[in-house]
């Protein structure tokens, strides 16, 4: 008997006869597992335990733009798409044409934060209640960044400038409507 678990996006199968400390009821608790293999390789598995927040921003038909986007302009990493036209087909769920290219399930992450990005048919107004805020390493990346978030439309809400709170700081809306604040030190 075989349990597999995600890991990199590769399946390592422990096999329960080689690994006496797992048990499947364990499996959901354990933050650290080590195991050997047969030919005496060690392998570490590690998962946070802690309880974390992740943004999930939603799109009209903008997301698969969107995760290109914050992917270049942040440097992101891990970045998997599942669309529309990829879930199983059916009467329950029908899928129009035009949608399926849309952004059923995308995932990236951006300056160490994981974000879940996705479409929907409902139209949002943006608001300045909520911002994302990027806390970057240097002035420089901080004027990059800021740079970048603006072309195509982004609105500025506040020039990037020194502060007596830090080091480097801006306040801008993407082209997608989506509010970042930009912070150095």
């Amino acid at each position: 008997m075989a349990q597999a678990l995600e890991l990199w996006d590769k399946p390592i199968y422990i096999i329960q006869v080689l690994t006496p400390l797992l048990h499947e009821n364990d499996l959901a608790h354990i933050s650290e597992v080590h195991f050997k293999i047969t030919w005496n390789q060690k392998i570490t598995y590690k998962r946070e335990d802690t309880a974390m927040i992740e943004p999930y921003i939603m799109f009209n038909g903008q997301a698969s733009e969107a995760i290109d986007f914050y992917e270049k302009v942040f440097g992101g990493t891990n970045k998997r798409v599942m669309r529309w036209g990829d879930a199983p087909g059916g009467t329950d769920y029908p899928v129009e044409e035009m949608k399926k290219d849309w952004v059923l399930h995308g995932e990236i992450e951006l300056c160490g934060t994981n974000f879940s990005i996705s479409d929907c048919d409902q139209v949002f107004q943006s608001t300045h209640f909520m911002s994302l805020m990027a806390r970057l390493d240097t002035p420089e990346e901080v004027r990059r960044v800021y740079d970048e978030l603006r072309v195509d439309g982004g609105q500025v809400l506040m020039e990037t400038e020194q502060t007596f709170y830090a080091k480097q700081y801006a306040w801008v809306q993407d082209k997608f409507g989506v509010s970042w604040q930009l912070m150095c030190g």
